[in-house]
């Protein structure tokens, strides 16, 4: 799947850590989308205490 030429998505995700890696690579990947075009953020990560997403 791509984003159609002359269109423009922006992507909003969060959720546990460990679940959204496979997501970010297919925003990055497959839609081939820029940086400035989506945020993945992991406000959690399964069996740590004090996780912060910065810290990757």
């Amino acid at each position: 799947m791509k984003v159609p030429d002359g269109e423009r998505v922006y992507v909003w995700l969060a959720g546990e850590a460990g679940q959204l890696k496979p997501l970010r690579r297919w925003v990055r990947d497959e839609l081939g989308l820029d940086k400035g075009d989506y945020s993945v953020t992991g406000y959690w990560k399964r069996g740590v205490a004090d996780y912060d997403d910065d810290d990757q």
